[in-house]
């Protein structure tokens, strides 16, 4: 066979790359002339087996969690500041200065609900130490990260708290922060002020109206969140740093709930 020149072989490689490239645009036109538009209800399937599976996985958790400790509640999670498990003890010593997984000694103790709360009550209230930076500078144990929450300029990142129960999500959004005064009396029994007690599990009429207009004078800024009678509420508790008679309060009413199973 005749052997072709070597500038009619270049001659013709050019040629048939011409030829490709204009078949692949060719190609590519009609492709782009057919692609179908998006299919929302495969976008839809996409989401919910997103959710399923999150479901899925928070619920494991759940039940791997309460298998070994049957006081476990669930999960916390306030923003971007924190996310902790937390417990329920048969009284509110149960866990001040212990941990909820080796059952031992910790004076960071664990985060628990208070002992006499229902799920239905009208007030949910959780607990947590706050321990001082100069033991832990981190400033992330427990609930210390909640100081954060006393200068407006963290609130918009941080304003909904979640809790992951047995069988649902629910989300709170945060209307209020304050500080409350608290005294000894000789019998060495802690009391809080008057009119700011935020403890109860579901609030007498008259009391409510009270402790809310009081609540709203001492809020540290207006988040802008109202509370009425119908609201179910959240509220957390811990300590200040430097003052011992004071403790903070975060208070958040109830806007959505999510079952998990």
């Amino acid at each position: 066979m005749e052997k072709l020149p070597y500038d009619r072989i270049f001659k013709m490689k050019k040629i048939i790359l011409a030829l490709a490239l204009l078949l692949i645009f060719a190609s590519c036109q009609k492709k782009s002339e057919t692609v179908p538009e998006p299919d929302a209800n495969i976008a839809e399937q996409s989401e919910e087996d997103a959710r399923l599976a999150y479901y899925k996985e928070i619920n494991a958790l759940w039940d791997e969690n309460h298998t070994f400790n049957s006081d476990y509640q669930g999960e916390i999670s306030v923003g971007t500041l924190f996310t902790y498990p937390f417990v329920q003890g048969s009284s509110n010593d149960s866990y001040l200065r212990k941990d909820w997984k080796t059952m031992t000694h910790d004076e960071e103790g664990s985060i628990f609900l208070d002992s006499r709360n229902a799920y239905d009550d009208q007030n949910l209230i959780i607990y947590g130490h706050y321990v001082y930076l100069s033991y832990d500078p981190s400033g992330t144990h427990k609930f210390t990260p909640l100081r954060l929450l006393t200068e407006e300029e963290n609130y918009e990142e941080n304003k909904y708290i979640t809790l992951q129960l047995e069988n649902e999500i629910r989300t709170y959004q945060i209307a209020y922060v304050y500080y409350v005064g608290t005294y000894v009396t000789d019998d060495g029994v802690r009391h809080t002020e008057e009119g700011l007690q935020y403890y109860w599990t579901n609030f007498e009429d008259d009391y409510f109206q009270e402790y809310l207009k009081n609540v709203r004078k001492d809020a540290l800024y207006d988040t802008g969140v109202e509370i009425d009678d119908n609201d179910h509420l959240l509220t957390l508790q811990t300590c200040v740093e430097n003052k011992p008679e004071l403790r903070e309060i975060v208070l958040a009413k109830l806007i959505s709930t999510e079952s998990t199973r």
